[in-house]
């Protein structure tokens, strides 16, 4: 309940509805069996482990895990045990720096549609993780280059920088502590969009209205980053 509050707080457009505990039943342990069992889901289902449930929560988990969200679910659940056992034995926790990049111009912006776990078929805005030489405007701007070419020379891009801002909340990414640097770029507006060219291999990027965001629809705190530069009400666009 700690760390999903945080992202509650995102969409304060949902209606926060209170529900007695009831006794032998945990959701924590059954996600711990759902999704990180040695035996399969249906195994659990079926086996009489899950006993304690009420036959309709049965039928119901059943026919979620037979889709494709849980299929989903589990390839991420499985990434983020990986990704985080293998920083198992550093001494300190990992913290990890990222940048992104809010970049807007006639009423849209710029997102790109994740194609891998975490996240994916998610909007997310453009941006990675920092090399160790870079600073972190620096960073935002290669990613911009490299990632998703976006055709704006880097002295009208560096021109249009309008703010910045870290987005520091402890439980905001599942990866584990992962600091944001957030750049906001107001281009001229112009009846013609810059031009996007495919990166092989890369996440697909594109511009989006504006009007049309969706905020359950963007990976992680993105919607929150764009609100901060821009003022949109929660409730904005897709919803």
């Amino acid at each position: 309940r700690g760390q999903s509050s945080y992202y509650l707080s995102l969409f304060p457009q949902w209606e926060s509805v209170s529900v007695p505990l009831v006794e032998g039943i945990s959701a924590s342990q059954i996600r711990e069996r759902l999704f990180r069992s040695v035996s399969s889901a249906d195994d659990y289902l079926t086996t009489g482990a899950s006993h304690d449930l009420p036959p309709g929560v049965v039928s119901a988990v059943h026919a979620f895990c037979e889709g494709e969200h849980y299929r989903q679910l589990s390839e991420e659940q499985r990434l983020l045990d990986q990704y985080r056992s293998a920083w198992a034995q550093a001494p300190y926790p990992p913290i990890f720096v990222t940048v992104n990049a809010v970049v807007v111009q006639s009423g849209h912006v710029l997102l790109v549609r994740r194609t891998a776990a975490p996240g994916k078929g998610l909007l997310a805005l453009p941006g990675g993780f920092i090399n160790s030489h870079e600073r972190l405007l620096d960073a935002c701007l290669r990613e911009l280059r490299e990632r998703i070419r976006l055709k704006v020379p880097e002295p009208v891009l560096k021109g249009s920088l309008r703010g910045q801002r870290l987005f520091d909340e402890p439980h905001r990414s599942w990866r584990g502590r992962t600091l944001a640097e957030a750049f906001y770029f107001a281009l001229t507006p112009d009846q013609q969009l810059p031009r996007l060219k495919p990166v092989k291999g890369g996440d697909h990027a594109r511009w989006v209205a504006l009007a049309d965001l969706d905020p359950e629809a963007l990976f992680e705190d993105h919607f929150f980053i764009i609100q901060n530069f821009l003022g949109l009400p929660a409730d904005f666009g897709g919803n």
